[in-house]
């Protein structure tokens, strides 16, 4: 039950994310009365963020219901959102180090920050992947 609720409460923040990122995104082309081109990481961390709260907000639905298809696609939730967020670090990284404004201890410090955004995920993943969840299906 723990696992439906959290993976609920995640879900519901990264879409959140996901659509404060694409209104901002449409707000920025409106005013420059312009198509603005999205970044390859931003593409990659908010496709990667909408998809897994749709597959964590479908999957804590029918967990709550006891399903093990709502177990495995919080589960698979959970990975997207971890690996969008790993890509989206690793190519920030990347991306700093031929960047002349940020010094080693600011790249640190925004890969932690960054990763950061994966500790959710990785608590849902947890909770769902555990004995117990399974055993509170079963027990309908």
């Amino acid at each position: 039950m723990a696992a439906g609720i959290f993976a609920l409460l995640v879900g519901l923040a990264y879409a959140a994310l996901t659509f404060n990122a694409v209104s901002a995104r449409r707000e920025v082309q409106r005013d420059l009365d312009t198509r603005v081109p999205m970044d390859g990481s931003y593409q990659v961390l908010w496709s990667g963020y909408g998809l897994a709260s749709v597959l964590l907000l479908l999957g804590a639905v029918l967990l709550l219901c006891r399903t093990t298809v709502g177990r495995v696609l919080v589960i698979i939730g959970c990975v997207v959102a971890i690996a969008a967020t790993g890509l989206y670090t690793l190519i920030e990284l990347i991306d700093s180090l031929d960047s002349k404004h940020m010094r080693g201890s600011a790249r640190v410090v925004a890969v932690i920050f960054s990763l950061g955004f994966a500790i959710p995920p990785a608590a849902a993943l947890g909770l769902a992947s555990v004995r117990a969840t399974g055993r509170w299906i079963r027990t309908k």
